[in-house]
């Protein structure tokens, strides 16, 4: 006789539950905060060399602004976006 019972699985393996999804998303909405943020310094090399309209983008970004302004984060953003304007 064969055993064609399934077989078991790991007590961590993903089914699919209510903390596998939630985690991912979790997840996925922290990397799009971080790569929100991170887009500044591409955007901000490529309206000034362009010379888009500057308004436009300080609204898009005006949380990054205020993070700018408001937290120890002032530094790190401006070495970042100064690393795609050339300090322009």
């Amino acid at each position: 006789m064969t055993d064609e019972r399934a077989p078991e699985r790991p007590a961590d393996a993903g089914d699919g539950g209510a903390g596998g999804w939630m985690s991912n998303a979790l997840l996925a909405v922290v990397f799009l905060v971080v790569l929100y943020v991170l887009s500044i310094g591409p955007v901000a090399g490529v309206a000034t060399r362009r010379d888009w309209d500057v308004d436009r983008w300080m609204a898009f970004y005006r949380p990054v602004i205020w993070l700018h302004d408001h937290t120890v984060l002032k530094e790190p953003l401006e070495w970042y976006v100064h690393l795609f304007t050339g300090g322009k």
